[in-house]
């Protein structure tokens, strides 16, 4: 009869961890996609502003 009694609490305790690892996949929160940029940021304007200017700078050298 102990046998018995320790193999259903056993069995609660597996279906209990499995029923919680089911509810979080269900439940987990979706991974976040970046939203489709039609402008580019400040940043990169000024990036490639600055990158255009040198690239200029070091082909009229003969550097580049």
């Amino acid at each position: 009869m102990d046998d018995t009694v320790q193999i259903i609490a056993g069995l609660l305790v597996v279906l209990c961890i499995a029923g919680v690892a089911f509810y979080l996949l269900q439940h987990k929160t979706p991974r976040l996609q970046p939203a489709p940029n039609t402008r580019r940021s400040e940043i990169e304007r000024e990036f490639a502003r600055v990158f255009s200017m040198t690239s200029a700078l070091f082909a009229g050298r003969g550097l580049g």
